[in-house]
């Protein structure tokens, strides 16, 4: 991971865009603002997150279906032992 430079407004702590002369927030000079490195942030890969939300309503459908089936043959058992079918 890479850091970025971060500029702050000494005097009023607002964020700067990179290349700003004056402060939006208070007006200072450019003279006042200071530079913070901060870390980038990890970002989780599209294909990872797509692959988990797969997974997951590959088993939500499996456990549907699963009920389904289970509902049918509970409804052939008992309907025929009531003799409605």
């Amino acid at each position: 991971m890479t850091q970025q430079s971060v500029r702050f407004c000494a005097g009023c702590g607002a964020k700067q865009p990179t290349g700003a002369r004056f402060c939006y927030a208070c007006g200072a000079t450019s003279d006042n603002m200071t530079a913070q490195a901060i870390p980038a942030v990890a970002v989780p890969s599209l294909n990872a997150t797509t692959k988990i939300v797969g997974r997951v309503l590959i088993a939500c459908i499996l456990l549907i279906v699963t009920a389904i089936l289970v509902c049918v043959a509970l409804n052939m058992l008992f309907g025929t032992l009531t003799g409605h079918f």
